[in-house]
């Protein structure tokens, strides 16, 4: 393998590695948005129950 061939290969396994990066990241952000939104539903239901108890 020459040199050239050589460095086209590392260079798309680069590309191919900083997609995965960027899918991972990509995925990675929307389960920590879904997280919150979980977070914040249990908080809401939280509030309501301690709410019932006082009545």
């Amino acid at each position: 393998m020459s040199d050239h061939d050589q460095k086209h290969g590392e260079e798309a396994s680069k590309q191919q590695l900083q997609e995965m990066l960027d899918a991972a990241n990509a995925e990675n952000a929307h389960l920590r948005a879904q997280l919150e939104d979980l977070m914040n539903r249990v908080s809401f239901l939280l509030s309501i129950s301690n709410v019932e108890q006082l009545l």
